[in-house]
């Protein structure tokens, strides 16, 4: 009987076999990106485990005996004993209402192994990706692998959308009292200082934490999901490796694979290159990454080897990601999207240094010893501790937010010193109550113009008699107590009828502080603001 044997080295397959010409010509147009190798007289590919089902199978048929590798006979064996949950709950027991552009998305990912997401950040990829996996699967266990300052969003978004038990790992550093903090408000949800929770449920890491991480100790996940992907663009660096490695020994063939980014090229095509192999579908669908190349990219040989000269056959590179990528900008959804999207943003200090000076104020007042006096003297001193603090935290969240668009983005604070420190954080201008009009307007036509990605705002100095629509993200470092001063400072960047779009708002805020307390403040003010403008029936009611 002729021999056939497979074997699988790291993310290659190895296929050997007798001669027989009928054999190669099905290898030849079944696998994709198979190369003849004299050496060793096989044939090698990037792995894919269906393509291993379907040339095994016709071997078989073939009368070949076919053997497996040891190596990928510990793979096979693994994937037989992996159970599969049962299929996920309809949509409607979630009880939300998607937008249908995300309803697209959901359906996409429940079809698919891989999906790419490349919607435009604010259009609800993350929502996107917890429905598309809770739909699919029941009580599935999950991998979330996202920037530090996204994990607490997507601890939020799970316990909302799926109330289901969610671990997620946080620096060494972090304190009992947010630790606490997070677990007493989001149920259900476990803090851990572990490199990879590898517990039932979902499972967030961030990218840093993944490089370190014992992945043989984790075991398989029923999906993956890649928040902000282009972080992974150079195929070289430790995440990259890491998240491949993720994908290699911790999925089985029903697992699914979802990345997020509204940035997936930032630069050059073959940015795209690691993510499609994370996606498994480099080696399928585009040959492996010389593939790729050959297809999209053109080089010319130089001494050192070769450059690339320039891009081609885009379209096709486009359609060939049709049936695994969605890609909508804001003006593809825009009727059916509302006009602002509010989002908070929980922020943990690095230094807890701040904590006593914090805590002293709140105390001196409580005993009467404080030199003000008043409880305004009190919220002052407060506040311009807990702005501080928070600053720095700040500026990494906006440059890490930056990362996925290139929109202007109005930042507003309160106090003198704040302002002063994100605008050289920044590297960017400011108006405060110490701007000259002159500078003002010119401050306002060169961001309007497009000269500045970032404008540094007081939130009373600068939230009248200031047109700033080029804005398409609003972030308020620093909260006012006055609900009306946050729609001042919003309505400097939309709301005109002649300049109408979508603007993001983020809300930062320290928990388990007078911060918190003023941001649910701001939100019962605002209801309460909304249902009187709008005339609820709840409000018509009370003036009957």
């Amino acid at each position: 009987m002729k021999r056939f044997l497979i074997e699988l080295y790291g993310r290659d397959m190895n296929f050997k076999f007798d001669y027989d010409p009928a054999m190669v010509e099905t290898l030849k147009e079944e696998v994709k990106g198979r190369k003849w190798s004299p050496a060793t007289k096989s044939w090698n590919a990037p792995f894919d485990f269906p393509t291993v089902t379907s040339i095994t199978n016709y071997a078989e048929s073939q009368n070949f005996k076919v053997e497996y590798g040891k190596n990928l006979e510990e793979f096979i064996a693994k994937q037989q004993a992996v159970k599969v949950p049962e299929v996920g709950p309809p949509l409607s027991e979630f009880g939300l209402t998607p937008f249908p552009h995300q309803i697209e998305a959901i359906e996409r990912i429940q079809a698919n192994k891989f999906t790419f997401i490349n919607d435009q950040m604010g259009l609800g990829k993350t929502l996107e990706a917890i429905l598309g996996v809770a739909t699919s699967f029941r009580q599935p266990r999950v991998a979330v692998v996202c920037p530090a300052v996204a994990r607490l969003t997507w601890v939020r978004e799970i316990n909302r959308v799926t109330g289901q038990r969610c671990d997620v790992s946080m620096p060494s550093s972090i304190t009992k009292r947010f630790a606490a903090w997070i677990e007493a408000t989001y149920k259900g949800t476990i803090v851990t200082t572990a490199n990879f929770p590898g517990r039932p449920n979902w499972n967030l890491v961030s990218y840093e934490t993944l490089t370190s991480a014992d992945l043989d100790a984790v075991g398989i996940f029923d999906a993956i999901i890649i928040d902000e992907s282009h972080y992974v663009k150079n195929e070289d660096s430790a995440r990259t490796k890491a998240a491949k490695e993720l994908v290699r020994k911790c999925t089985a063939d029903h697992s699914k694979i979802i990345l997020l980014t509204g940035t997936p090229v930032l630069n050059r095509p073959e940015e795209l290159i690691p993510q499609l192999d994370i996606g498994t579908i480099l080696g399928p669908v585009f040959g492996g990454k010389w593939g790729f190349y050959s297809q999209f990219i053109k080089r010319q040989a130089n001494r050192w080897g070769y450059e690339i000269t320039g891009y081609q056959n885009l379209d096709k590179l486009v359609h060939d990601l049709s049936e695994y990528r969605v890609a909508r900008h804001l003006s593809d959804v825009i009727e059916s999207m509302p006009e602002r999207i509010d989002t908070p943003v929980v922020i943990s200090p690095a230094s807890e240094s701040w904590v006593e000076q914090y805590q002293r104020i709140i105390q001196e007042y409580a005993e009467g010893q404080s030199e003000s006096g008043s409880i305004l003297g009190m919220l002052s001193k407060a506040s311009r501790v807990l702005g501080e603090a928070k600053a720095p935290a700040a500026v990494k969240y906006i440059e890490e937010m930056s990362e996925d668009s290139d929109d202007q983005m109005l930042i507003f604070a309160h106090h003198k010193k704040v302002i002063e420190y994100l605008s050289e954080s920044l590297k960017a201008p400011y108006i405060s109550g110490d701007t000259s009009v002159t500078d003002r307007q010119v401050l306002q036509d060169e961001f309007q113009e497009g000269k500045h990605k970032y404008l540094i705002l007081g939130i009373k100095a600068a939230s009248t008699a200031i047109t700033l629509t080029a804005a398409r993200q609003v972030v308020f470092v620093e909260l006012s107590w006055v609900p009306g001063d946050h729609d001042q400072a919003v309505a400097r960047a939309y709301g005109r009828m002649n300049d109408l779009h979508q603007v993001m708002v983020h809300w930062m805020f320290v928990p388990q502080t007078l911060d918190e307390d003023v941001y649910h403040a701001i939100v019962r003010k605002e209801n309460l603001i909304s249902d009187i403008m709008n005339g609820t029936k709840r409000l018509k009611g009370l003036w009957k």
